[in-house]
């Protein structure tokens, strides 16, 4: 074979694509992952936004922002699916050891209550067009409004490939408990959660039995 002569120079950078967060494990994404991410690559931004969820909850009494956000930092170690993207084929799933979350707060107490729910159902807007990186995540968003002294508005936005409307309630429920726990100064007493990795890993392995392979026949 003929060599190709290049003109191309390799100059080496001190460069580290894990120096950010650390690759904890990887698995393999399940069939309706598939089907959502094929769906998001052939069809673009429009579908990608499609897939966005939220949940917002309106809460009333004395708030503390760093237990909030404790809880929310143990959300997120306690659901793997949190910490995670997708590679670039979609075919596996990038999990990472932890993930800082990121918080928009705005006070918007100064505003009165019209312009508080004018300005919140904008913010909405922009939140359920603005697109997810799949393969670069996180794959949640996170905001919080301060309305009065006494009610904040928090919102969880999420891509349907790692969320869908049973994992919020999973997610408000831990949510729930965490902060109950943080605001008394107490740690969290919650059962051990059931991971993503270990679900992909009993689907992959259910695939490969008879059971699996007569269910695959008939419905083909």
């Amino acid at each position: 074979m003929r060599a190709i002569e290049s003109n191309t120079h390799l100059v080496p950078v001190d460069f580290d694509p894990f120096q950010e967060s650390e690759i904890s494990n990887i698995v393999k994404t399940i069939e309706p992952q598939l089907e959502i991410w094929a769906s998001c690559m052939i069809g673009g931004d429009d579908a990608n936004r499609s897939y966005n969820e939220s949940i917002s909850l309106l809460l009333s009494g004395s708030f503390n922002m760093e237990a909030m956000e404790q809880s929310l930092r143990s959300l997120i170690e306690r659901h793997d699916a949190l910490r995670s993207s997708f590679s670039a084929d979609g075919r596996t799933l990038c999990i990472y050891r932890s993930l800082d979350p990121k918080i928009l707060f705005e006070d918007i107490s100064g505003k009165n209550e019209v312009e508080q729910k004018d300005y919140i159902t904008e913010f909405s807007k922009k939140d359920a067009n603005t697109v997810f990186d799949l393969l670069n995540g996180p794959l949640f968003r996170l905001a919080i409004f301060k309305l009065s002294d006494q009610k904040h508005y928090l919102t969880i936005t999420a891509h349907h490939i790692i969320c869908d409307g049973w994992s919020f309630g999973v997610i408000i429920e831990d949510l729930s408990k965490l902060y109950a726990a943080y605001v008394k100064g107490l740690q969290p007493d919650l059962p051990p959660a059931v991971q993503f990795a270990e679900y992909s890993s009993e689907q992959a392995a259910f695939a490969k039995t008879e059971e699996f392979k007569k269910i695959d026949s008939h419905e083909n």
